[in-house]
C-alpha cells in the first residue's frame, strides 16, 4: 500500500511531513494542487510558491518522498469569468469567490485530486489537517449532487 498525504505546504502540512520523517512513519508521496491565476501565473503568493518549489520540494525529495504537483485545467480567472447558466444569476459572470461559497475548491482543486486518486488505484490521499477528509468528502458530495449555497448562505440544489 502506498502512503500518500495531501500537502498545502502551509505550516501544518509541512510539520506533518517533517514529523512523519522524524518518527519513521511511512510516507511515500505528498500531493499538492496548485491553483493557477491564469494559464501562466500561479495563484499562490510568490513567496509561498518560491518556498514550495525552491525549499520544501527539494528537501522532501532528498528524503525520498515523491512530490506531485497537480493543476486543474480551470484557473482562478476562468472561474471568475465563468458565465452562470442557471438560476436567478443566469447570464452574469461568477466574479469574486465568496467566503463559505468559494467555487475555487470545487472547480480547481477537487477534480485534479479525484483524477489522481483514481490513477493511484483507489489509494486514499490523507488530508493535511484534522477535518480535512470530512471537508473534502463533503465538498465532493455537494459538487456531485449539484448543491450550491444561495446568496443568503443556505444550501440549495442547483436549478
Amino acid at each position: 500500500m502506498k502512503h500518500v498525504a495531501a500537502c498545502s505546504f502551509g505550516k501544518d502540512s509541512v510539520a506533518t511531513v517533517i514529523l512523519a520523517k522524524e518518527h519513521n512513519e511511512p510516507l511515500d508521496e505528498v500531493v499538492y494542487c496548485e491553483v493557477m491565476f491564469d494559464d501562466q501565473i500561479s495563484g499562490e503568493v510568490p513567496e509561498h510558491r518560491d518556498f514550495i518549489y525552491e525549499i520544501a520540494k527539494p528537501i522532501f525529495e532528498s528524503w525520498g518522498i515523491k512530490v506531485t504537483i497537480l493543476r486543474s485545467q480551470k484557473t482562478y480567472l476562468s472561474n471568475f469569468m465563468h458565465v452562470i447558466t442557471k438560476g436567478e444569476q443566469a447570464g452574469k459572470i461568477r466574479a469574486f469567490p465568496l467566503c463559505g461559497r468559494c467555487t475555487i475548491q470545487r472547480d480547481c482543486k477537487l477534480p485534479p485530486m479525484e483524477k489522481y486518486k483514481k490513477q493511484l488505484g483507489g489509494n486514499n490521499i490523507t488530508p493535511p489537517r484534522a477535518g480535512g477528509q470530512r471537508r473534502y468528502s463533503r465538498d465532493k458530495r455537494r459538487a456531485e449532487a449539484g448543491v450550491h449555497r444561495t446568496a443568503a448562505g443556505d444550501m440549495a440544489l442547483a436549478p
